[in-house]
């Protein structure tokens, strides 16, 4: 039996409303190559769940036909955990946290780093 906070849940999904945006979406654990495809859960889905051991780096997020323009993410059922995703994405995104701008002046600021050395340091939720 594991621990509670052995793990962690990730949502990965598509703000764009086409299905085909997040079948498959593949996640790649970068300290041991392991791959995850994840479909989501019928055909009109347009996001995907999965279980995943947190405070790990998964490398690029791949979409089946690139970067949907629309994208969330959510780690869930990990409170104090992390996970470092790499999405290829032409314009700085804007990146939310219930909401709230992760690079603006509000309850959730701070959240835009400088730097992935500069993210790695941080103690909340944010990205680069």
């Amino acid at each position: 039996m594991c621990e509670p906070t052995a793990y962690a849940s990730l949502a990965v999904a598509t703000g764009d409303g086409d299905p085909a945006d997040i079948k498959p979406v593949r996640l790649t654990r970068v300290e041991d190559g392991k791959v995850q495809t994840l479909w989501g859960s019928g055909d009109d889905s347009t996001s995907a769940y999965s279980t995943i051991l947190p405070n790990r780096d998964y490398g690029v997020v791949e979409y089946a036909g690139g970067s949907p323009q629309r994208l969330r993410f959510v780690l869930f059922n990990g409170s104090g955990k992390w996970a470092l995703l790499s999405v290829p994405y032409p314009v700085r995104p804007k990146v939310t946290k219930w909401g709230c701008d992760l690079a603006g002046t509000s309850w959730c600021r701070g959240g835009a780093a400088t730097s992935l050395a500069d993210l790695r340091a941080k103690d909340r939720s944010s990205f680069w």
